[in-house]
C-alpha cells in the first residue's frame, strides 16, 4: 500500500468528528432550503420571469427604434446629396449598367460576387445566390424613355454611388437596397444586380405616389421583392429641386427579419418564446380594433426562413378574455407592460413595449416555462439532500470501525521515519559525510532513503570540487592586474568577466623593463574552451609573455618565442589560444602590435570620430610550431586617441530573444563615451552589455581593455 493511501486513511479517521458535524449542518440546511423553495421560489421566479420579459420587450423596442433612426438618418443623407447633385451642372456620365447588362457576362461589371442576402429562385424552386455588384449601381429606364434624354439624370445619379456605399458600410445588414426614382422615368438602385422587368416604371408604385402626394418621409407596408425573394419594409422620402418642385423619391429597403435580429433577445426563458412587431388597427373583416402582425419570429427557428412568399398581413386571433382587449388598447396608447393571457390554448405571459405610434414589440412565453423552473429546482434540491444524507451515513459507518487503530499505527510509523531522518540530516549538517539511513518501509519512503544515501557521497565530492574551483578562481584572479598600471601619457583600464568559476580569457598590462618607463605592453587573448584547463593555459601564456618581455627581442619575435614554447606543451591536446599584443611608446608616440589569430583591435581618432581596425597576419598560439608573426606600427600621438582591445565574448553575447550584442552596438557605446576616461569607457560598455542581456546568463568570458593617450 502506497504512502499516499496510508496518510489519506489516517487523515480521514482524524476528520470523522468534523465530518459528522458538517453532515448535520448540511442536512438541516437542505431541509430549510426545500421549505424555502416550496413556499417562496414559485412566486419569486414567476415575478422575475415577468420582469425579465418586460425588460426584454423594452430593450427590443429600443433596439428597433435605434435601427430605424439610423436608417432614417441614412435616407436623409441620401436625399440631401441627391438634391444637391441635381442643383449643379451635370458632368459627363461614367459607364453605367442597366438591368439586362448584369445577365450578359461580356457587358456585366467585373466586380460581381455572389451574396447570400440576394437570392433568385431556380426553376426547381431552389434559392440560388445572385451575382451582385457593390461597386456599381443598376439603372432603369421607363418604357419609351430614350437614352439620349436620360443622359443628364444618369450622370447625376452616378454621383450618388459614394453615399450609397457609405450607407451599406455603416448599416451592416439593415440596408437591403437603396434606390432613387425620378419623375423623368430614370431610376437607380444599389447594389447593382439584374432581374428587373424590362421598362420597369417605379413612378407607378404605390409608395411613389404616397411620397409624392403626402410630401412626408414614411415607412411603407410589407413588400415582396420579386428580384431577391425577400420580404421588405421600405422607408421613402420625396425629393425637391431648388424651386420646391417635386422631382422624385429616395428610399431604403430593410428586410423584415432584420428588425427582430436587431432585438438580440437574450432571455434565459426564450426556448419557446415568440416575438412579434404588431400594430393596433381596425380589422377590415371584423371591423373591430385588433393587433395586426407586421413581423413574426419563432425563437425555435432563429435562422432565415427557407422560403419567403408574397406578403399577406395576419392578425392576432382574439381570445375570450377581457385582458386581450386591454392589451390592444395599451398598444394603441403606446404603453408598456405585461399580462397573463392564453396563446394557442396555453396560459402565457405577454410582455409588450412601444416602438412608434401604435406599433409595439410583443413577446409571448408559455407560463409553464416559467413555472417549470421552481418545480425543477425544488425536486433537484430534495434529491441532492437525500443523496447527501445517504452518503454521509455510509461513509461514517465505514470509517468509525478502524479509525482509532489505523490512526495510531500510521502516526507511529510516520514519526519513527521522521526521527531517523532528522538525526541523519543533523549529522550531515555537522560535516559528517559518513551519515547513512538504514531502514526499510516497503513504500515510497524507501525512495527517499535511497536518495539520501546516494546524495551524501556526491555532496562530499561536490564540496571538494567547489573548494578546488574556488582556489583556482582565486589564483586566476590574482594573475590579473590588481589595478590599472600608471604611465605618463597613458590612461589604461581593463577587465575580465568569467562566465564560470574559471575562464580562458586573458588580459594583462605591464610596463616593459629597460625603457625608462615610457613603453607599456597590453595584451588580450582567448583560450579555446572553458573551465580549469583553459585557465591553466592562460596562466602559462601570461608567464611566458612576461618572461619574453625581459629580452631585447622585437614584439613579433617575443610572440614567436611564446608560440614555440606553448606548442610543445599543448600540441597533443589540440588546444590553442588567440592573442592580440600591443606596445605603446609614449616617447615616440607610436603603437606596435602583433595579431595571433585574434580579432583586430580598434583605434579611435577623436579628430575624425572614426574607428580604424588594427589588423595583421598570424595564426593562433599553439597551432603551428614554426610560424612568423607580422608586426605592424602606426602613430599614437594625438591627445584623446585610444585603442580598444576585446574578445568575442563582448559582441557575441546574446539576450533572451537570441539576438547578439554585435560589434556595431559596442563601437556605438564607445563612440558616445569617447571623451571619458579609459575606466569609464570600459564601464559604459559593460553596463550596455548587461542591459542588453537583461539577466540572461553569459555563455562566454568577456574581456575588454582601453588604452587612451593623455
Amino acid at each position: 500500500m502506497s504512502i499516499r493511501w496510508k496518510y489519506f486513511v489516517a487523515l480521514l479517521c482524524i476528520s470523522l468528528g468534523p465530518l459528522f458535524l458538517a453532515g448535520g449542518i448540511m442536512q438541516r440546511g437542505a431541509l430549510r432550503l426545500e421549505r424555502t423553495v416550496s413556499d417562496v421560489a414559485g412566486a419569486e421566479i414567476t415575478h422575475m420571469v415577468t420582469t425579465q420579459l418586460e425588460q426584454d420587450a423594452e430593450n427590443a423596442s429600443k433596439s428597433v427604434l435605434r435601427g430605424t433612426a439610423a436608417l432614417t438618418f441614412a435616407l436623409r443623407s441620401l436625399a440631401v446629396d441627391a438634391e444637391r447633385t441635381f442643383a449643379q451642372p451635370f458632368l459627363r456620365a461614367p459607364k453605367v449598367y442597366f438591368s439586362e447588362d448584369f445577365n450578359k457576362p461580356l457587358r456585366a461589371p467585373t466586380d460581381l460576387v455572389e451574396d447570400r442576402r440576394y437570392t433568385r429562385r431556380t426553376s426547381a424552386g431552389e434559392a440560388k445566390p445572385m451575382p451582385v455588384s457593390f461597386g456599381h449601381p443598376v439603372f432603369l429606364l421607363a418604357q419609351g424613355l430614350e437614352l439620349r434624354r436620360a443622359a443628364p439624370d444618369l450622370a447625376r445619379l452616378s454621383q450618388l454611388l459614394g453615399v450609397c456605399q457609405d450607407i451599406f458600410t455603416y448599416s451592416g445588414y439593415a440596408a437591403h437596397r437603396v434606390y432613387v426614382a425620378l419623375e423623368s422615368g430614370v431610376s437607380m438602385a444599389y447594389p447593382g444586380f439584374g432581374g428587373y422587368p424590362p421598362g420597369l416604371d417605379l413612378r407607378k408604385a404605390g409608395w411613389y405616389a404616397r411620397a409624392r402626394d403626402t410630401g412626408r418621409t414614411e415607412w411603407s407596408g410589407l413588400l415582396y421583392s420579386r428580384n431577391t425573394g425577400r420580404v421588405l419594409i421600405a422607408l421613402n422620402r420625396p425629393l425637391y429641386d431648388q424651386e420646391g418642385r417635386f422631382m422624385g423619391v429616395a428610399g431604403i429597403e430593410a428586410p423584415v427579419s432584420w428588425f427582430l435580429q436587431e432585438a438580440r433577445l437574450a432571455s434565459q426563458w426564450s426556448e419557446e418564446m415568440r416575438s412579434f412587431l404588431v400594430s393596433a388597427r381596425i380589422n377590415p373583416d371584423s371591423k373591430q380594433l385588433g393587433l395586426q402582425i407586421t413581423v413574426e419570429r419563432d425563437s425555435r427557428n432563429q435562422g432565415e426562413p427557407e422560403e419567403e412568399k408574397p406578403v399577406e398581413y395576419r392578425w392576432m386571433q382574439p381570445v375570450d378574455d377581457p385582458k386581450f382587449d386591454r392589451l390592444v388598447e395599451s398598444v394603441r396608447n403606446g404603453e408598456s407592460g405585461s399580462m397573463e393571457i392564453d396563446y394557442a390554448g396555453r396560459p402565457s405571459i405577454w410582455a409588450f413595449a412601444p416602438v412608434e405610434g401604435s406599433t409595439a414589440f410583443l413577446l409571448v412565453v408559455p407560463k409553464t416555462v416559467a413555472m417549470g423552473v421552481p418545480d425543477k429546482l425544488r425536486k433537484d434540491v430534495a434529491a441532492h439532500a437525500a443523496d447527501q444524507r445517504s452518503t454521509a451515513l455510509l461513509v461514517a459507518l465505514a470509517a468509525v470501525g478502524g479509525a482509532a487503530l489505523l490512526s495510531f499505527l500510521a502516526a507511529k510509523r510516520a514519526s519513527d521515519m521522521v526521527t531517523h531522518m532528522v538525526g541523519a540530516w543533523q549529522r550531515l549538517a555537522g560535516g559528517d559525510f559518513t551519515a547513512r539511513l538504514r531502514m526499510h518501509t516497503g513504500d515510497e519512503r524507501d525512495l527517499l532513503v535511497e536518495a539520501f544515501n546516494e546524495t551524501v557521497p556526491k555532496l562530499a565530492d561536490h564540496m571538494r570540487l567547489s573548494r578546488s574551483m574556488a582556489l583556482a578562481r582565486e589564483v586566476q584572479q590574482n594573475l590579473l592586474p590588481r589595478s590599472s598600471p600608471k604611465m605618463p601619457g597613458l590612461d589604461v583600464a581593463g577587465t575580465i568577466l568569467f562566465c564560470d568559476e574559471t575562464g580562458g580569457d586573458y588580459y594583462d598590462a605591464f610596463a616593459l623593463p629597460g625603457h625608462a618607463g615610457r613603453r607599456m605592453a597590453v595584451a588580450v587573448g582567448d583560450v579555446s574552451g572553458h573551465g580549469a584547463a583553459p585557465a591553466l593555459l592562460m596562466a602559462t601564456v601570461r608567464a611566458m609573455l612576461r618572461a619574453a618581455s625581459e629580452t631585447h627581442r622585437s614584439l613579433a619575435e617575443r610572440v614567436a618565442l611564446v608560440n614555440r614554447q606553448l606548442y610543445a606543451d599543448v600540441a597533443p591536446t589540440g588546444r590553442f589560444m588567440t592573442l592580440f599584443c600591443a606596445e605603446f611608446d609614449t616617447a615616440l608616440g607610436r603603437i606596435r602590435w602583433v595579431r595571433a589569430g585574434h580579432e583586430p583591435a580598434w583605434l579611435y581618432d577623436p579628430w575624425t570620430g572614426e574607428f580604424e581596425e588594427l589588423r595583421g597576419e598570424g595564426v593562433s598560439l599553439g597551432f603551428l610550431e614554426d610560424t612568423e608573426f607580422e608586426e605592424r606600427e602606426r602613430g599614437f600621438d594625438r591627445r584623446g586617441q585610444f585603442a580598444l582591445l576585446a574578445t568575442d565574448g563582448v559582441w557575441e553575447s546574446m539576450n533572451a530573444k537570441g539576438e547578439t550584442f554585435g560589434r556595431h552596438r559596442m563601437l556605438d557605446v564607445v563612440r558616445r563615451n569617447a571623451d571619458k576616461s579609459a575606466a569609464e569607457i570600459v564601464q559604459a560598455v559593460l553596463a550596455a552589455l548587461e542591459s542588453f542581456r537583461g539577466g540572461t546568463h553569459c555563455e562566454d568570458d568577456v574581456t575588454l581593455a582601453v588604452v587612451k593617450r593623455t
